[in-house]
């Protein structure tokens, strides 16, 4: 899951990149377009079938995106989300819990 969150992040930071080509972010747009549009090539009607092509089209744009930036661009920004990463607390770490405390024995026993 932090895999994919990374991905969108990624792709988020090379749309709003500068030294990203429009045509790149165009290649991204372009499935976005036909996802809202009321053409499609397997009506939505078929359960699945119709969701999985809109699916598989943004993927798709978003691969295109990626591949058609420059690679040190792309490279920069997977560095700095790596680097966020790194920082951020490990999942097994966090105690999610209601009333939660560490409660230190001695301190216990003295009082």
């Amino acid at each position: 899951m932090h895999t994919m969150l990374n991905y969108f992040m990624l792709i988020w930071k090379l749309l709003w990149d500068r030294r990203v080509p429009f045509y790149a972010k165009l290649a991204f747009a372009l499935p976005l377009v036909y996802l809202i549009s009321p053409i499609d090539i397997v009506p939505d009607i078929l359960i699945g079938l119709g969701q999985l092509d809109d699916i598989a089209l943004v993927l798709g744009g978003m691969k295109m995106l990626e591949m058609l930036s420059p690679a040190d661009v792309v490279a920069e920004h997977r560095a700095e989300l790596s680097r966020r990463g790194a920082a951020a607390p490990n999942r097994e770490d966090v105690v999610d819990a209601p009333g939660y405390r560490v409660v230190d024995d001695d301190k216990a026993k003295r009082g």
